[in-house]
């Protein structure tokens, strides 16, 4: 008599042949993978920061104070720049604060981080080919082998690993995996323990980057495709994943500060496109352009935003192939989807995967980007497997066969996997440091007004970097400047209402090129030749009263610009109308109070003015402000030196010089002590003045 099987303790499946322990060569596999993704990015650990580093780590103040930042990390929105305060992404925040404890300072601190990232992306893809193992449990060990090494390997994933700021998406992956593997094991299983970590890793993936949203839809996708869950498991599954998601997303827009985040035309022309039938066509556009980078992963850039990918319509034939592909696709998932087909599984991971960056329920900020495909190129790892195991005739569902198809498929592999490594390791190198990163995507990116502006303001940089050398290289570095220049100009051909260009050109007109003719006019002047001290001086006049209308443009487009207004105050200082940069300089400050060199600027030209009791009051105000800083003690002891009051001024410096031991301010203690006959301290300040120490230190 057979025996029967109460419905009240139903049996549970054998462990060992729902969820593999080992598959053969699955250790050699995923010792083959962890060695060809160190392979693949092993160059990017000599690299530095670049592009976004700066939110995370590069000039991220909580980050740096290691782990005494971790609970203002917690408590506090992702980023807080003066316009955009937006995001809850703790978890990669709090990794950089932790390697800060201990690499803080150090020059191999963003070699540290990059290695961490390999490391990362060494646990993704083995995370990624234990779950394809179980996935695929019916299948040829060597499909799920050859979708892990086509996922490792494709380009479009130097983004997210040679970029430490998305070291969130490296995070978020690893948590979707984890929970992934967790809901699996639940429906094999049928313990309430694995759907609880499931739930639990999928919080740390919420946590590490909000677009994990669409891991909610993966998850019944996954259970229907590949578990014996029912129906109503995964519907249970779907109502767990958002009770999780509610809080994770509401809870940082209820509990922080409020989140504001502005966009610009230059990150997505689709923020100010109204017609609705000319951002669909863009989208359709857009999600072609997406399918062309997977199968062509060239060129890369590292920003795409206004005008890299221009607004179309439906005049457009690119836009209806792309409506017809993607209508296809749809069929042949829902076709598949009652079978059961892994085809129709893998494509509906990619849509969904993709759909949030498709700019149809919202626009996306750069219009388009590499690192939003990091999901989705799992299904075109997938695609590429299955057409190797085709033309190879290698078996899809059984492990025996002859040798002869294992041979073709690994040289079908390497076909691929060969261009692929010289284009990622290249593309690594490309992403060194902010220099090498814009210079080498300049000529793909010459028609976006945000990477024409980034280069531009790179190479002023440089400009700065070499006008501060005691000898003056300015005839040497003319040609930096106008190529510093051209870009700045070519944003604003791109992109008529780009105001910070317009205040670039400003600072170039003014600071560099104003102030190098006033300069040679004062050395010309010194000498007696006053007819050429003049032609110098009036061309400073020339380019400063050019740089105000540079100026006023910026301010013309954008009235609150505190930054244009402070730089037409400065301008007028340069021509010595301090009645004119007075009025400039309370305008700036009435927009951000706190800015100390708005606020002594101000200072300066009251004094100017006559005005030194009203001087004196501001830079009173300077020292509430930040009472360790030395301007204001400087610009007291100035006034009162000019004014004949050595005494006074004398211990202004020495409050100036115990906060920041500046040489010039102990060369001018050293002269007044050594007028005053006071030989030791007159001393004591020479030898401070020839061996600087650091602000600080005694």
């Amino acid at each position: 008599m057979a025996k029967t099987i109460s419905k009240n303790n139903p049996k549970k499946p054998n462990q060992s042949r729902v969820w593999p322990g080992f598959v053969p060569g699955k250790w050699l596999s995923m010792l083959l993978l962890a060695l060809f993704s160190v392979l693949y990015y092993a160059n990017t650990i000599r690299n530095h920061y670049a592009l976004d580093d700066y939110l995370v780590v590069e000039n991220n103040e909580t980050v740096a104070k290691g782990l005494a930042g971790i609970p203002e990390i917690i408590t506090s929105l992702y980023t807080s720049e003066r316009s955009n305060s937006f995001g809850y992404r703790p978890i990669a925040q709090i990794s950089f604060a932790i390697e800060q404890q201990f690499t803080g300072g150090s020059s191999i601190s963003p070699n540290i981080s990059h290695l961490i990232n390999v490391l990362l992306y060494v646990l993704a893809v083995l995370l990624l080919y234990q779950l394809l193992l179980r996935l695929l449990r019916g299948y040829n060990p060597w499909f799920p082998l050859l979708i892990s090494l086509l996922f490792l390997a494709h380009p479009l994933h130097t983004e997210v690993v040679a970029s430490l700021k998305n070291r969130e998406i490296l995070l978020e992956f690893i948590f979707s995996m984890l929970a992934l593997r967790s809901l699996v094991a639940w429906a094999d299983f049928q313990k309430k323990s694995h759907l609880f970590k499931g739930m639990l890793f999928y919080t740390f993936a919420l946590l590490s980057k909000e677009t994990a949203i669409a891991q909610l839809a993966v998850f019944p996708l996954v259970l229907y495709f590949f578990t014996p869950a029912k129906p109503s498991q995964i519907k249970w599954v779907v109502i767990a994943g958002v009770l999780i998601l509610i809080p994770a997303v509401l809870g940082p827009r209820m509990l922080l500060p409020e989140m504001n985040r502005n966009f610009r035309l230059m990150e997505n022309p689709l923020f100010v496109e109204e017609n609705f039938f000319v951002r669909m066509a863009t989208a359709l556009y857009i999600l072609g352009y997406y399918l062309k980078l997977l199968f062509l992963p060239f060129p890369l850039r590292y920003y795409y935003g206004f005008n890299m990918i221009p607004l179309t319509n439906w005049a457009d034939p690119l836009v209806w192939l792309s409506l017809l592909i993607h209508l296809g696709l749809l069929y042949l998932a829902v076709k598949g989807f009652l079978k059961k087909s892994i085809l129709s599984f893998f494509i509906l991971y990619y849509l969904i995967n993709i759909a949030m960056y498709a700019n149809i329920v919202s626009p996306v900020p750069g219009i388009v980007g590499e690192r939003f495909m990091f999901f989705s190129s799992l299904s075109f790892a997938a695609l590429l497997a299955y057409l190797i195991h085709r033309i190879s005739r290698l078996p899809l569902k059984t492990s025996s066969g002859p040798l002869f198809p294992v041979i073709v498929s690994s040289l079908l592999m390497l076909a691929v996997l060969i261009p692929y490594a010289y284009l990622t390791v290249n593309r690594n190198a490309e992403w060194r440091t902010h220099f090498t990163l814009y210079k080498s995507d300049m000529r793909k990116l010459n028609q976006s007004v945000k990477a024409n502006d980034l280069y531009a303001s790179e190479l002023m940089k440089q400009v700065n970097a070499e006008l501060s050398k005691p000898v003056n290289p300015y005839k040497f570095i003319v040609p930096l400047i106008e190529r510093a220049t051209n870009h700045y100009k070519q944003a604003i051909n791109i992109d008529s209402t780009h105001w910070t260009s317009y205040n670039n050109l400003g600072i170039i007109s003014q600071r560099i090129h104003g102030a190098q003719y006033l300069l040679r006019a004062k050395s010309l002047y010194s000498k007696g030749d006053t007819l050429k001290a003049r032609q110098e001086y009036d061309g400073g006049v020339q380019e400063t009263y050019k740089a105000i209308g540079y100026f006023k443009k910026a301010l013309r487009l954008k009235p609150d610009y505190d930054a244009a207004l402070f730089n037409i105050g400065m301008s007028f200082d340069q021509l010595n109308l301090p009645d004119s940069s007075v009025g400039y300089y309370r305008r700036s400050l009435e927009i951000s109070p706190t800015v100390i060199n708005a606020r002594s600027r101000l200072a300066n030209a009251l004094f100017s003015q006559g005005n030194m009791e009203e001087a004196v009051r501001e830079n009173l105000k300077i020292v509430e402000l930040d009472p360790q800083s030395d301007l204001p003690y400087i610009n007291l002891g100035n006034y009162y030196y000019v004014t004949g009051d050595q005494d006074r001024a004398v211990g202004y410096y020495l409050n100036a010089f115990e906060r920041n031991p500046k040489p010039e301010i102990a060369r001018v203690l050293s002269s007044y002590y050594q007028d005053t006959g006071d030989t030791e301290k007159a001393a004591f300040y020479m030898q401070a003045a020839q061996n600087p120490a650091q602000p600080g230190q005694k």
